[in-house]
């Protein structure tokens, strides 16, 4: 697999231990609503992701509730990692389009097995995610809807390439566990602000310090702790 290698905890890996799980990896070209696993599915596969984004939804009765958001920064499967293969949780991808490179958990676990510092990365990164979940329930409770949103946008730009992000007010609002009423008056809150430009079915980040400072401790910390436990991470600013 000769082509650049975006995903960031792939890079963090050993080039011995990269080399070794790329050739055992399958690249595929989804579509936004395509589904990694539902819950309780068998995790046969991991996914690392290249492009684009994916949400872990909770699903609770007829509500879904996203509950984190993994784009080139992460991977799917830490179940896998951490020695279960039934996942809790919908995983789907909420962009246009993604791109992913797809390994048995059977390969992943044999290949990093043998290598305690490439397994450590995956372990810290399900920390990281662990974070970072945390920070989205602490958002929801401490938080306006408007600095939620923030955040949610926030988190997006992170893994886009460019400034605009493809979404609907009601995917947000369903991500977002409010009403679409409530995603169309915070939006045109962040408008007005000059933060971002609404547009159909997209928006544009047009001032990301500004967001940043809007959106206050709700934003900045589950990233700051990716970057202590990977080494890197994408845009954040402050």
């Amino acid at each position: 697999m000769a082509h650049h290698i975006n995903n960031l905890l792939l890079q963090a890996f050993s080039t011995e231990g990269r080399e070794q799980l790329l050739i055992q990896c399958d690249e595929q070209s989804l579509s936004r609503g395509d589904r990694i696993c539902r819950p309780g599915d068998d995790l046969a596969y991991v996914h690392f992701i290249e492009d684009g984004l994916l949400s872990v939804v909770q699903s609770t009765g007829h509500r879904e509730l996203e509950v984190g958001l993994i784009g080139f920064e992460g991977f799917s499967g830490l179940p896998a990692v951490m020695n279960s293969r039934q996942s809790p949780f919908l995983i789907f991808v909420q962009s246009e389009s993604a791109r992913v490179l797809r390994v048995s958990a059977d390969v992943l676990l044999a290949v990093l097995g043998r290598r305690d510092a490439d397994m450590a990365v995956l372990r810290r990164y399900c920390f990281a995610f662990l974070v970072q979940v945390s920070a989205n329930a602490r958002a929801a409770a401490r938080f306006t809807l408007e600095q939620r949103l923030a955040r949610w946008i926030l988190m997006a730009h992170d893994r886009t390439d460019g400034d605009e992000i493809h979404m609907t007010h009601q995917f947000l609002a369903s991500m977002l566990g409010v009403r679409r009423a409530g995603v169309t008056v915070a939006t045109h809150a962040l408008e007005g602000y000059g933060f971002i430009r609404a547009k159909r079915m997209a928006l544009r980040v047009r001032d990301r310090a500004g967001l940043e400072a809007f959106a206050m401790d709700a934003y900045g910390g589950a990233e700051t702790e990716y970057e202590r436990l990977i080494g890197s991470a994408p845009r954040l600013t402050t």
